[in-house]
């Protein structure tokens, strides 16, 4: 299997597979640009 197939059928299997972990399709469905792009104010750069 060639890297990129590999990479596809992860993608697929994170965006709308119920696993371990729920899809990120799913977790995220109800979040906003602005939740998305948020910051914390101390300068930290982690955000989604």
């Amino acid at each position: 299997m060639d890297v990129k197939t590999l990479l596809l059928q992860q993608w697929a299997s994170c965006l709308d597979e119920e696993d371990w972990f729920p899809p990120l399709e799913k977790v995220l469905e109800d979040i906003t640009l602005e939740q998305a792009v948020w910051k914390p104010a101390d300068g930290t750069m982690n955000s989604i």
